[in-house]
Formats: structure tokens, C-alpha cells, sequence
């Protein structure tokens, strides 16, 4: 179920960046190609950002042209985004008919945002299930520590996000820059102990949540989730 609802969520912000002037502007604000759960979606996201910098024409048809011509470019660009050969093969046949469904998912502009933050959160969520799943192999916790305190690279680019996206209504975007400026004074401080960085991060979401919650109950939701699952782990390993 989890995995179906992410993959139409992302093929509804891909169609709303191909369909609608200025989504694409809108939505990169907040996500990257990492973002993304399934390789053919990190390949689509890939061309339109390319045609976004190039300041290139954007809809259906313009699409599935770069597209064709980076799937057939002797460096393969997007050949990186698929791990199986395979898939790649079929997303080369296939590509027309991908770009085409996306284009029947299309959102209202103004939910796009919230969409993108979804998608965020779940990458987060992804992020960190795999950083605990390789410490439960065995792997040194000093080292996944490091990879998860890089996850707060996502969580200030979500607080970025916010701001951006409420800079009109004055008095939340003052609480959220507040919020914003004492995170990164957090993570400043625990540079000598790797093992707080995690608390930083829950901290941080803690504070991002309550400020949300003003604006929207369903991105709120969904970070008491993230939340709730990080101290579950945290304790998990002994990290509280």
C-alpha cells in the first residue's frame, strides 16, 4: 500500500510539472532526483530540471523529445538511476507511454507543494530505515551514525521549504525562520558528539511539526510519524 501511494503521488507531481507552467519552478524547491522512490521517475525529474536550467518549453511533447534524445545520448545519463539493466531496457521502450500516464495524474498547482512534501518525508523515512537495516547486519554504529546525522542536510531543506512556501503570512514565516535559526545552531553545537545528532533531528522535526500543524493536519500527521518511528530506533539502539 505505502509503496503504490508514493508512486502515484510521484507520478501526480510529475504530471503537474509537465502540465502546468511554473510547477516545476515550484516543486524543486523543495524535492531532488534522490527524492524520488522509482528509477523511471528520477529519470523524468532529471530532464525536467535539465529543461527547466535551459529555460526549454515544457509539456507532453517537448518531454518525451529530450527525453528520447537523452536515452539515446552515447553517455546514457539516465542510465545511473536503474540498478537493474533490464528495467532500464523496458523504460527505453516504454518511455512515451510513462510520460503520458503521468500526464493523467495532474494535480492543482496549489496542493503541488504539499505533495513535495509527502515525497520528502518519505525519502527521509527511506534514509534512515536503510541506515538501520545495515546497522542491523552488523555494520559499526560509528558509521551509521554518519549517515544518519547527513540526513539533517533534508530536514533543513524542508525548513527552507516552509519558509518559502509561507513567506506571505508574516507571523508564521518569523516563527518558522526562528525554528530554522535554531536548528542549525544545533547542529553547530554537536559536531563533537556525532551520537546528538540524531536528537537534533528529532528535535528539529519536533519543532517543524508544531509549526505545520497551523497550516496543514495532514503534513502534520505524517511527521508524527517520522518522529514517533526515529525515537522508537533511537531507543532501539540506546541513543536516548
Amino acid at each position: 500500500m505505502y509503496y503504490r501511494t508514493i508512486t502515484q503521488i510521484e507520478e501526480t507531481v510529475l504530471g503537474c510539472c509537465i502540465q502546468v507552467v511554473g510547477s516545476v519552478e515550484l516543486a524543486q524547491t523543495v524535492v531532488n532526483t534522490n527524492t524520488f522512490l522509482q528509477p523511471e521517475n528520477r529519470a523524468l525529474w532529471h530532464c525536467l530540471q535539465e529543461m527547466h536550467k535551459k529555460r526549454q518549453p515544457i509539456d507532453i511533447l517537448t518531454v518525451i523529445h529530450r527525453l528520447e534524445g537523452l536515452l539515446n545520448s552515447q553517455k546514457q545519463p539516465l542510465k545511473a538511476y536503474f540498478k537493474i539493466e533490464e528495467r532500464y531496457r523496458q523504460f527505453r521502450e516504454q518511455f512515451a507511454a510513462q510520460v503520458a500516464r503521468k500526464v493523467d495524474r495532474v494535480v492543482d498547482q496549489a496542493n503541488l507543494q504539499y505533495y513535495c512534501f509527502v515525497l520528502v518525508e518519505a525519502a527521509l523515512r527511506r534514509q534512515l530505515f536503510a541506515v538501520l537495516s545495515r546497522h542491523d547486519k552488523g555494520e559499526d554504529r560509528k558509521k551509521m551514525l554518519d549517515l544518519i546525522s547527513d540526513t539533517t542536510t533534508d530536514v533543513i531543506t524542508l525548513l527552507n521549504a516552509l519558509l518559502d512556501y509561507n513567506e506571505k503570512d508574516y507571523a508564521l514565516y518569523e516563527d518558522l525562520l526562528k525554528v530554522q535559526e535554531q536548528f542549525d545552531k544545533k547542529v553547530q553545537k554537536i559536531q563533537v558528539s556525532r551520537r546528538y545528532r540524531l536528537l537534533a533531528l528529532i528535535q528539529g522535526l519536533q519543532e517543524t511539526r508544531g509549526l505545520v500543524e497551523k497550516q496543514n493536519l495532514r503534513l502534520a500527521a505524517q511527521l508524527d510519524k517520522t518522529i514517533d518511528e526515529l525515537r522508537n530506533h533511537a531507543k532501539r539502539y540506546a541513543l536516548l
